[in-house]
């Protein structure tokens, strides 16, 4: 019994965790080192990756990453650079120290948790990030011919694309 109140304890978490955990780690590896070769950018700029899946709408909505982890592994060309680009944007408009509260939250992790650190919901910060996101692809000069070395260049061509529906 005790184990089995444990694995639904984490299995209640689990999908906002993934969320929170994935999302802070690339941004973590990105502030680290952002001229990375590693996956999924390859040392492209992660402005120029996220302004791609945002501009010609093929970006997963964070909201469907939040609630389905289980996605996480099939539609990773996406769901990385985006987690990471919302990360960067609640660093730049609400603080390091408040990205670093978000990532070591001892409480129950539900959308509440947005509220709680920034006085604002989920939806609301999605729908503030991705102008947001778009604003920094075209801040990028020659974002376009980035792009197209990063997607001609990288083994990103060879990684599936995420269609809608993105939930099985």
């Amino acid at each position: 019994d005790r184990i089995e109140a444990q694995f639904v304890s984490l299995a209640d978490k689990f999908d906002g965790f993934g969320f929170i955990e994935e999302g802070f780690a690339e941004f973590v590896s990105q502030t680290i080192d952002p001229s990375s070769i590693s996956f999924v950018n390859y040392g492209f700029p992660r402005q120029v990756v996220v302004g791609y899946w945002l501009t010609t709408n093929q970006d997963i909505p964070l909201e469907v990453l939040w609630k389905h982890h289980e996605i996480n592994g099939r539609c990773v060309a996406q769901a990385y650079p985006l987690r990471a680009s919302f990360f960067f944007y609640l660093e730049q408009e609400y603080g390091r120290d408040a990205v670093f509260k978000l990532a070591n939250s001892q409480q129950k992790v539900t959308e509440e948790i947005f509220l709680n650190i920034f006085k604002k919901n989920l939806s609301t910060l999605v729908a503030e990030w991705r102008p947001w996101a778009i604003d920094q692809f075209n801040k990028i000069s020659g974002n376009e011919q980035i792009l197209k070395t990063w997607q001609d260049s990288t083994p990103i061509k060879f990684f599936p694309r995420c269609k809608p529906p993105f939930i099985p």
